[in-house]
C-alpha cells in the first residue's frame, strides 16, 4: 500500500478537506513493513515533545511561476519539524528502512495544477499567517482514486508533552 507519515493540519480544513504535512512518504508498504513503521512513530512520539508552527506565503514546486504543486511555506517553528524528521528517520533506520534521498521540504499542499494548464494561484489573496498546534504523529494509507487520493489513518501516536513555558 502507498502510505505517509504526517502530522495533521486541522485548521486549514473548513470544509472537511484533509491537510497535512508529510514527514515520510512509502511508495509501497506491506504489512510487516506497517508495523515496523508504526513503531517507529512511537518510538519518535515518545521522544518529541508536541509543538506549534506557522504556515505562512504560498510556495510551489518546481516553482511558483508554473507550479505542479502550491503549498503553504513553513515559517516559525521549521527547525522543530527538521528536527522532528530527524527523529523519525532515525527511528525508521532502526526500523530497517533505508534513509530517505529527497531533501526535506516541509510544507502543507493546498492545490495541485495539471501540466499544460495554468494555474489560478496568482489571483488568490496572500493567505494569513496560521499557528498549526503539532500533537501527533500519523500514518496514513494512501489510496489513490480518479477524484484524488483518499487518506485513511491507520496508526496515530501523540507526541510528548512539552516541559516548562511553551516553546516560542
Amino acid at each position: 500500500m502507498r502510505a505517509f507519515i504526517a502530522l495533521p493540519v486541522p485548521e486549514l480544513a473548513p470544509t472537511g478537506a484533509e491537510r497535512h504535512l508529510t514527514l515520510r512518504f512509502f511508495p509501497a508498504l506491506d504489512a510487516p513493513g506497517l508495523e515496523a513503521a508504526s513503531r517507529a512513530v512511537d518510538r519518535t512520539a515518545i521522544e518529541v515533545p508536541g509543538f506549534d508552527f506557522m504556515l505562512e506565503g504560498f510556495g510551489g514546486f518546481p516553482d511558483l511561476v508554473d507550479p505542479r504543486v502550491i503549498f503553504r511555506e513553513v515559517g516559525a517553528g521549521r527547525d522543530r519539524i527538521v528536527a522532528l524528521r530527524a527523529a523519525l528517520d532515525s527511528a525508521l533506520e532502526a526500523e530497517g528502512f533505508a534513509p530517505e534521498v529527497r531533501p526535506f521540504a516541509p510544507h502543507v499542499t493546498v492545490a495541485r495544477n495539471r501540466p499544460g494548464r495554468p494555474s489560478s494561484h496568482a489571483r488568490w489573496p496572500a493567505p494569513e499567517p496560521v499557528a498549526v498546534p503539532a500533537r501527533e504523529i500519523v500514518l496514513f494509507e494512501s489510496s489513490l482514486t480518479p477524484m484524488g487520493a483518499i487518506h485513511r489513518p491507520r496508526h496515530r501516536a501523540a507526541l510528548a508533552t512539552a516541559r516548562g513555558p511553551a516553546p516560542r
